[in-house]
């Protein structure tokens, strides 16, 4: 498993959205040259167990997090109506 996996299925937990929408965000981020993390990177099974166990307690702040990105990003991409 790699960490984009994980990092897709808690978003598809948290946002209840289909695997190609959140796949299709996924990959357009990781082309953003600020990304630097390695999602490719292949990690132990128990380790993604742990890691996505630990996300699924939280989904609330996952939901939080994509909340504050998505404002972020509005705020910086579209001008203000005055």
């Amino acid at each position: 498993m790699t960490y984009r996996d994980i990092f897709i299925g808690i978003l598809m937990e948290a946002t209840g959205l289909p695997r190609g929408e959140i796949e299709s965000v996924v990959l357009e981020a990781e082309r953003n040259p600020l990304v630097k993390q390695r999602h490719e990177e292949e990690i132990p099974d128990d380790r993604a167990e742990r890691i996505m166990t630990d996300l699924r307690s939280d989904l609330g702040g996952v939901r939080r997090w994509l909340l504050e990105g998505w404002n972020r990003a509005h705020r910086t991409s579209s001008p203000r109506e005055q």
